[in-house]
């Protein structure tokens, strides 16, 4: 048996007949009542509890803990540095210095570039060279 679902609740009232018939006895208050009578005990409270000797526990220690948000990148400028009072950086760079050679105003990509050119020049040279000797 079990709990009638709404319809058998609809074709049992049909019927003139009383729910609580076709309720299974495990789901009645009574029955819960008579089940829980003597198992039901009241617990001391920890104002109750006896006092241990023994050094209470540590909270476990956090492993991983990193912080949140985005990373800051640049370090934060001191007062009297230039630039401080700023809250927002600047669009444009004042000059660009190449990493490898130092040099102000060259980049790695303009350097790589200008290598590539130079080698696919030397590569145009050598096949005409060689175009003119097959003449």
């Amino acid at each position: 048996m079990g709990i009638p679902c709404k319809h058998a609740i609809a074709a049992i009232r049909a019927k003139k007949d009383i729910i609580l018939n076709y309720v299974d006895n495990c789901y009645k208050v009574e029955t819960y009542r008579r089940i829980y009578e003597h198992a039901i005990l009241l617990i001391n409270g920890p104002q109750i509890w006896a006092k241990s000797t023994k050094v209470p526990p540590l909270p476990p220690t956090i492993i991983g803990n990193k912080k949140r948000g985005r990373k800051q990148k640049a370090r934060r400028k001191e007062a009297d540095e230039v630039g401080a009072n700023r809250t927002k950086m600047k669009r444009k760079q004042q000059s660009l210095d190449c990493s490898t050679c130092n040099k102000p105003g060259e980049d790695m990509k303009k350097r790589d570039k200008k290598k590539l050119d130079k080698k696919e020049l030397d590569k145009k040279k050598q096949l005409d060279k060689k175009k003119c000797f097959e003449l």
